[in-house]
């Protein structure tokens, strides 16, 4: 998604750019994760081709490999990091690869070192740790999102919870609907796919409604009618890098209700824009749903702060951190 806006912003603005990918691999072919000779080889022939001032890797990991990263030696190179994936982080499957996932990390972050000219990690506590991790070149670039589509409802004055994302485990989904049982009246409306939540019984009594995979336009109506965005990441599974949904509620002014997960504390501005739980408590979270349910005055609050950092998080401001972070590496 993020890239999505990233290409489409970058062209309305005159810019040409080409995306370089790779389809999905299959569980036998995940060897190629470590090194990928073939799609090295693939991106220097487009290199060589197109002839681009800057070419921008986003992660890599798992999606690429760091192979890449030395296919074009003599284009400067920037390397976004959304997740910490690429210093061994966890990604949800299971804690059967962690150990593997942290040995290659060192090797993958030799190479990246060796050859990114310059880092941006989405938040500042990531940024923090790829500094850690021997990277020189890091600046912090807060996430960004697209304007609403659709004329903006006072939160005070609607009544859903909003949830937009991946439904599984390490998003907090079931710790989620297990607090939303503890919250009379509160009703949650998820956009998204992944773990089967048909079985709910919050879902079969419509107090959790599965809406499915929407659109850019269709999340921006959604978000534009929510009292909070909720995202009760848990880290210990998956950390986030900077969740890209929590700049959207920010840009369509909605308070956000979220986990103790450090990318996504830093986007509540020292809880001015929403309000912080511990990972996994269901209580706690339970009582944050009922203050945002019940008190109209917090919601209000929270979301007129909201409103006033959403410039930081609109497409203007973000393209601009992008380009001037080309210039920067470009000769």
């Amino acid at each position: 998604m993020h890239l999505a806006l990233l290409v489409d912003a970058l062209r309305r603005g005159g810019d040409e750019v080409e995306v370089f990918t790779r389809p999905p691999r299959e569980r036998a072919a995940r060897l190629l994760d470590a090194w990928d000779p073939l799609a090295r080889r693939a991106l220097a022939a487009a290199v060589a081709r197109f002839r681009p001032d800057v070419v921008h890797a986003h992660n890599v990991v798992r999606e690429l490999s760091v192979s890449v990263l030395g296919a074009a030696p003599a284009v400067p190179l920037v390397l976004t990091a959304h997740d910490g994936r690429l210093l061994g982080d966890a990604d949800g499957r299971g804690t059967a690869l962690r150990a593997y996932q942290r040995g290659r990390a060192a090797v993958d972050a030799t190479f990246a070192r060796r050859h990114a000219d310059l880092v941006l990690a989405v938040s500042g506590p990531l940024a923090a740790r790829f500094r850690g991790a021997g990277f020189t070149a890091v600046e912090h670039t807060a996430p960004w999102a697209a304007a609403p589509v659709a004329p903006l409802v006072p939160a005070q004055d609607c009544r859903d919870l909003v949830f937009v994302g991946r439904l599984g485990a390490d998003k907090g989904v079931h710790v989620l609907l297990e607090a939303l049982a503890g919250v009379p009246g509160g009703r949650l409306l998820l956009a998204g796919s992944g773990d089967d939540l048909t079985g709910s019984p919050l879902v079969r009594e419509g107090r959790a409604v599965l809406l499915g995979t929407l659109d850019r336009t269709a999340v921006s109506q959604l978000l534009a009618g929510a009292r909070a965005v909720v995202l009760p990441s848990l880290p210990s599974r998956r950390p986030e890098g900077s969740p890209l949904v929590l700049a959207e509620a920010l840009v369509h002014g909605r308070p956000i209700v979220v986990s103790d997960d450090p990318g996504s504390v830093e986007l509540t501005r020292d809880g001015r824009c929403g309000l912080v739980t511990p990972a996994g408590d269901v209580a706690a979270l339970a009582a944050a749903l009922r203050s945002v349910v019940e008190d109209d005055a917090l919601v209000a609050d929270l979301s007129a702060q909201a409103t006033a950092v959403a410039p930081h998080h609109g497409e203007a401001a973000g393209l601009a951190r992008v380009r001037a972070a080309y210039e920067r590496v470009s000769p």
